[in-house]
């Protein structure tokens, strides 16, 4: 029994062999301190040199960058479902609702600041956003036209507004017919008076044409709505 356990010189406690490290400069070959206070120490001094020993990491990795990054991938790629897992858990527990506040309260505070870390995170990622910007849009087709229709109605300050399901309901109202040719075409949102001459972006200004159809139209102020069979 006595060989299995040793007691901590600074806890005090009687614990298995296990629990303490190795030390080949003790005669038993074991430190006097078990893991658990040898790991509470190391905290503690962290703590209390915490600015000392970040400025050391910086210094360090600026000066062996490619060593740094090289070992960063090797420790990520061994213990990614652990890192994700802790990534998780961490963002859980700092974005809580004040957190979310006070990032707010920041952003309005240094509107320039964050910027210029947007336009850095777009140049960095730009080939990324582009791709994904393609697949969402050939995926929501509707949402997509509702987003640019309400863009230029906003931009020319004409107001009014639709939704896809407003739009999807027009076009069945119409059983899904070009106004225009009476075809079943693939069909484009038609403003019945054009935002470039006044008019608003509301459903009430709509009307279902085919592409061929709205392009002859132009800005032109056609109603083709009481043509309906």
């Amino acid at each position: 029994m006595s060989q299995s356990l040793k007691q901590c010189t600074k806890c005090g406690e009687l614990k298995p062999c296990a629990k303490f490290y190795c030390n080949r400069s003790k005669p038993d070959g074991l430190a006097g301190w078990c893991k658990k206070c040898t790991y509470a120490d190391k905290l503690r001094r962290r703590r209390e040199h915490r600015d000392e020993y970040n400025a050391y990491q910086r210094q360090y990795r600026e000066k062996h960058l490619e060593q740094w990054q090289e070992y960063s991938r090797r420790v990520y790629i061994k213990h990614k479902d652990k890192i994700r897992i802790r990534v998780a858990r961490y963002y859980r527990k700092v974005y809580s609702k004040q957190a979310k506040e006070n990032a707010r309260c920041w952003n309005e505070r240094n509107p320039e600041k964050v910027k210029r870390a947007r336009r850095k995170h777009y140049e960095t990622h730009r080939e990324e956003k582009a791709v994904y910007a393609r697949a969402w849009a050939k995926a929501n087709r509707e949402k997509r036209r509702e987003y640019e229709h309400s863009y230029r109605a906003r931009k020319a300050s004409s107001g009014g507004s639709f939704t896809a399901e407003e739009w999807e309901a027009l076009c069945e109202y119409y059983d899904d017919r070009c106004l225009c040719c009476g075809e079943h075409k693939s069909l484009t949102v038609d403003h019945v008076i054009p935002i470039s001459r006044g008019g608003n972006n509301s459903v009430s200004n709509l009307q279902p044409l085919c592409h061929s159809c709205n392009s002859s139209k132009g800005t032109k102020t056609l109603d083709y709505r009481g043509t309906r069979s």
